[in-house]
């Protein structure tokens, strides 16, 4: 259902070239690594990354820096398992970008789209973070 989701999410890059981030990908690998381990939460990631890179016909070699940052949060996730869903996963959407943002600028990547890119990000993990994570988290556990 997440890979689904995130994947389906992103189609709409395909047409239009837009910063406006509905970003869907980050929020499975995190629950999932914190409900069932990394490597559970990497598959969710990785495959989530993949396919919605492939939907939006962004699939370019960039893709190995959002599987880094994705790889990252999952261990983190499972790591810090504990921590409350709204916070843990918040905080791990923060350090993708903390650390996937400046590779991508020093390749190439426009600030200003970036900014909007990574802002929008932000924004909607925080919403789903705080309202739909808490119960989709109950649900695993």
């Amino acid at each position: 259902v997440f890979i689904f989701a995130a994947s389906v999410a992103e189609i709409y890059n395909a047409y239009v070239r837009t910063p406006l981030h509905l970003d869907l990908v980050k929020l499975g690998p995190i629950l999932i690594a914190a409900a069932y381990g990394a490597p559970a939460g990497i598959f969710v990631g990785l495959a989530s990354t993949f396919f919605a890179k492939l939907f939006s016909m962004r699939l370019d070699l960039r893709i190995a820096i959002s599987f880094a940052g994705i790889i990252l949060i999952a261990i983190l996730a499972d790591l810090f398992s504990g921590t409350p869903i709204k916070a843990l996963g918040i905080s791990l959407v923060a350090v993708y970008y903390l650390v996937t943002s400046p590779i991508n600028l020093l390749l190439g990547e426009e600030p200003a789209y970036a900014a909007v890119y990574v802002g929008s990000s932000l924004a909607v993990n925080a919403v789903l973070f705080m309202a739909v994570a808490p119960k989709l988290a109950g649900l695993l556990n």
